[in-house]
């Protein structure tokens, strides 16, 4: 059995709409391949259990409305290079007893300004047909997730994603970056981006955040339902196996 491993980032544009109604379980066909299914979860804040933006993640709302088993180790201000930290510790507790993988993280690299590099690098190689340029892939991913203000106290603070980062680079270059890894190694990528409807940046969306005032980065529980009702919908056409 292989892994299916799906790569999730959000850069979002949205219409507004009421927040009333989002939580409550939506339609679901009484069968599905993701029932039961064993799907371990990478992330960040917005991911990890512990943080106190929403009393529910998107993928606890996927657990109860899809029937999916998770496994979650996405931790608090961790970067793109704390995944292989995280892909460890899933080996470590579960072996290969997972069906699929899920890695949303990316906010961390923007804002500390992590350069994104290339996914591969090119030399000349003599083959029959002569000497040609070969890529050669590099193992690193940067997945952005959409942001306006935070501030927790005067020691973490952070902008909002109309500015650059200290690379020069605004957000969508690491949204696009993401999806050319996509491309070129054939890896499903869930564009949470263009399809989830959360603009923090917009007034109107800030129900679906922690606080209007000091955090438009973290969703609150309408937020992550959201993000969710995407995320089911997006996976209900994907095969849970290779």
């Amino acid at each position: 059995m292989k892994r299916l491993l799906l790569i999730l980032f959000v850069v979002v544009m949205a219409v507004p709409g009421s927040a009333q109604t989002i939580t409550a379980k939506p339609e679901v066909p009484q069968w599905h391949p993701w029932k039961g299914k064993r799907v371990a979860y990478f992330g960040d804040s917005i991911t990890d259990p512990r943080n106190s933006g929403s009393k529910k993640k998107y993928w606890g709302f996927l657990e109860d409305w899809l029937g999916i088993m998770p496994y979650v180790y996405g931790v608090s201000g961790r970067q793109w290079n704390d995944i292989p930290r995280q892909a460890q510790k899933l080996q470590e507790e579960h072996g290969d007893s997972v069906d699929a993988i899920l890695i949303f993280i990316g906010t961390n690299d923007y804002n500390s300004g992590v350069p994104i590099g290339e996914w591969f690098t090119e030399r000349p190689e003599q083959v029959m047909a002569g000497i040609h340029e070969q890529k050669h892939m590099v193992d690193r991913l940067l997945t952005p997730i959409h942001r306006a203000e935070f501030y927790a106290n005067e020691k973490n603070w952070q902008p909002r994603e109309d500015y650059t980062n200290k690379c020069g680079e605004y957000i969508d270059a690491y949204v696009q970056s993401v999806k050319e890894a996509g491309n070129i190694w054939a890896v499903p990528v869930i564009d949470l981006n263009a399809l989830s409807g959360l603009y923090p940046l917009m007034d109107e969306m800030a129900q679906y955040f922690k606080s209007a005032e000091n955090d438009r980065l973290h969703p609150n529980d309408e937020g992550h339902a959201r993000m969710a009702l995407t995320l089911m919908c997006q996976l209900l056409t994907l095969p849970i196996y290779q």
